[in-house]
This record gives structure tokens, sequence and C-alpha cells, in this order.
């Protein structure tokens, strides 16, 4: 069974690491993805849960399949 924080601490250390390989900041994140700056730290820290429309557009912001932010 799955564990609502676990998944997020998770989903928040696979888009933080994309991000640094990518090199971009949390604001150029934000602004690539159509979220907050505020947003993009707390997904970061594992304190934000995302909607899937919010979800598909981090992962295309950060150019990986929505798989690759899980596995």
């Amino acid at each position: 069974m799955y564990d609502l924080t676990e998944v997020q601490q998770l989903l928040g250390v696979r888009i933080r690491e994309r991000r640094r390989q990518l090199g971009l900041t949390q604001a150029a994140l934000a602004s690539g993805s159509g979220l907050s700056r505020p947003s993009i730290a707390n997904l970061e820290a594992g304190r934000q849960n995302l909607g899937l429309r919010q979800l598909l557009s981090l992962a295309n912001a950060l150019d990986v399949e929505v798989a690759a932010l899980f596995a």
C-alpha cells in the first residue's frame, strides 16, 4: 500500500533532481510549468499534492515522462 506522505516526498526529490539536472531555478521551473515558485518549493519539500493537470504541466516543463517522476 502507498503512503501519501512517502509518495509526496519521493516526488519532491525527483522534481528537485530533474530541475537541477536542467540547471533551472525554482522560479524558472515555475514559469515554465505555470505553477508558482512557492508551489515548486512546497512540492520539492513534499508538502504539497499535485492535481493531474499540474503534474502534466510540471512533467512537460521538466521534459520527462510522468512515470519518470515516480520511478
